[in-house]
């Protein structure tokens, strides 16, 4: 699943950075969200600078998938590098 956004001068830059947020935090926040749509979010909340709204999904993310996978996961890794 992927999210188009046309885009067009720095004001439609911003605005798209907006909505590109709002489509990853309702995948991230919805019952059946994914691993992958939850990690995107915390990816782009990590290196947009919103660490206080990364940080808290990252580290749940990370503790979900070191009781699920162990500490030398792909995924496990992956997340760990964000904090």
């Amino acid at each position: 699943c992927c999210v188009v956004l046309r885009v067009s001068g720095e004001d439609g830059v911003q605005h798209a950075r907006g909505r590109l947020l709002t489509a990853l935090r309702a995948r991230a926040d919805s019952a059946t969200a994914s691993f992958p749509a939850k990690y995107r979010l915390g990816c782009v909340l990590h290196y947009q600078g919103l660490t206080q709204e990364a940080l808290p999904l990252v580290r749940k993310l990370l503790a979900s998938c070191e009781s699920k996978y162990g500490p030398e996961n792909e995924e496990t890794l992956a997340c760990a590098s964000l904090l």
